[in-house]
């Protein structure tokens, strides 16, 4: 199934951390969830140290076409045994 992600850089995250908010279930929206930037750093590039600096904001969207039942999200699916598939 094809994935769309869309990322929005913030210029800050004031409002995010005032709420206590972190990622959000977008549902009846078109994309399903939204979240902050995972917290990782390399070099050459920091993670975004504080509320004050830039941040992005990364939302997901899983496509489907009519006809086509969502399948479950995996943590919510049962344990599989190596070489098992969930049913559909």
């Amino acid at each position: 199934m094809p994935l769309v992600y869309t990322n929005i850089l913030l210029s800050n995250w004031r409002a995010f951390e005032k709420a206590g908010l972190g990622q959000a279930s977008c549902s009846g929206s078109w994309h399903s969830i939204g979240f902050l930037d995972f917290p990782v750093s390399f070099e050459g590039y920091s993670y975004s140290a504080g509320p004050d600096e830039p941040i992005v904001w990364q939302f997901e969207k899983a496509l489907a076409w009519p006809g086509l039942r969502p399948r479950a999200p995996m943590w919510t699916q049962p344990s599989t045994r190596p070489g098992e598939r969930w049913a559909n």
